[in-house]
């Protein structure tokens, strides 16, 4: 296993350790989330959060679920790095913000009409 952004969870340098120190702690966990966030995006086109709440964990709490939403996220984007997934066409409102947030979708589904 490679510990190369995307592969693994990257970082810039910095002139603090914190940022390394996170990928560090973060990596153990990296692949099984990526593996889920690719599970979920098989079955449909989603936003980073619709990824989160639909691999929950039950048992997590919501301080735990934002942490898990940070991390989805980040994971989406070597997932992206990696050619895996790719942005579609449409945008969603985040609930949270009310912002609109890109819509995912695995690379090989992007040619369906209803997601370009």
């Amino acid at each position: 296993m490679t510990t190369e952004y995307p592969a693994a969870p990257g970082y810039r340098t910095t002139e603090t350790e914190t940022s390394a120190n996170a990928a560090k702690t973060v990596r153990t966990s990296a692949e099984s989330i990526r593996q889920d966030c690719l599970a979920a995006l098989t079955k449909e086109s989603l936003t980073a959060h619709e990824v989160a709440a639909r691999t929950r964990s039950e048992e997590m709490d919501d301080v735990q679920f934002v942490r898990y939403q940070h991390s989805v996220q980040s994971r989406i984007s070597e997932l992206k790095a990696q050619g895996k997934v790719a942005a579609t066409a449409l945008r969603r409102e985040n609930p949270e913000s009310g912002q609109k947030v890109v819509v995912w979708a695995k690379t090989g589904k992007l040619m369906q009409p209803n997601l370009i």
